[in-house]
């Protein structure tokens, strides 16, 4: 069945505009995890504390994970197509203030940004992914060859991130996602199909993404500061009780319930399961260099 609200591409050959999809995302996971090797050197340049270690660890993930959900949504309502070139750009510019930050609070706030982004154009690339691919089972595949290359990205983001460290600057770190940036904005009108907005009618639920991000924040402190505080302190266990609020409130269920399947399309509901995927991904790098 073909997917609607789609266009193709000048060429339309998804073996070629998947690879560039792929990199993209690669390179959102990468910019997540990239920050832990430079710890060192980035506290000896700015002078922080373990609480500022923590805020900058996070400053990327969270917004990521908690935003995704939203990202969708927006997706769905104003086109994967335009989603993708802002989130690009807002992703390349706080990539390139990131690596000219000339105070701590600067780099948090470009971090923050990063992640902002990135909770954009990863919805608005699976949007994209599920216009090259519009038969289920061929969708379904590349798919599964997408969850792959995100933990490859994980992966890279620590490696490549300590090379460049090592011997040249942590500064040079943020250098492969502003390149990204420039090539995906440079092959995206002739490599990757036109996806249009879908929802003509409802309302965006920015409540409910907001008690996500809150509730998501909450947890991602208490797990990061157990150790320095007690994990009994009821610093920490309000923290836990908290991130309860996400459990309470399962917002992306009721919307899909209450749209029809055509109108939510499969970038909402591949969201949903992505945006958990990306969450156990995300506790699971922060366990291995904070906890």
């Amino acid at each position: 069945m073909p997917y609607p609200y789609t266009a193709p591409a000048k060429t339309a050959l998804p073996k070629l505009a998947f690879p560039v999809l792929a990199s993209v995302q690669a390179v959102l996971i990468f910019t997540i995890t990239l920050i832990a090797a430079p710890l060192p050197p980035i506290d000896e340049e700015f002078g922080l504390a373990t609480a500022d270690l923590v805020l900058l660890q996070v400053a990327c993930g969270l917004p990521y994970s908690g935003l995704l959900l939203l990202g969708g949504a927006l997706s769905d309502r104003f086109g994967g197509s335009s989603l993708f070139r802002m989130g690009l750009w807002g992703f390349g510019f706080s990539s390139l203030g990131a690596a000219l930050s000339s105070s701590f609070e600067m780099l948090v706030t470009m971090r923050a940004l990063q992640g902002v982004a990135a909770a954009m154009v990863a919805p608005a690339a699976v949007a994209h992914v599920a216009g090259l691919y519009p038969d289920a089972e061929k969708f379904d595949g590349a798919m599964a060859r997408w969850g792959g290359i995100s933990v490859l990205g994980a992966a890279a983001g620590t490696v490549l991130s300590g090379v460049l460290t090592t011997w040249i600057s942590w500064r040079w770190m943020f250098a492969a996602p502003c390149l990204k940036v420039f090539v995906a904005l440079s092959l995206r009108s002739s490599l990757l199909p036109v996806v249009r907005g879908r929802m003509q009618a409802g309302r965006l639920d920015f409540l409910g993404a907001l008690l996500a991000l809150t509730a998501l924040m909450s947890r991602g402190f208490a797990l990061s500061m157990g150790n320095e505080h007690g994990w009994t302190s009821p610093r920490v266990c309000s923290g836990c009780r908290a991130g309860k609020l996400r459990e309470g409130s399962p917002v992306a269920p009721r919307i899909s319930a209450e749209r029809e399947s055509h109108a939510t399309g499969r970038s909402s509901a591949t969201m949903t399961a992505h945006g958990d995927l990306e969450r156990a991904l995300f506790h699971k790098c922060r366990g291995g260099f904070i906890l």
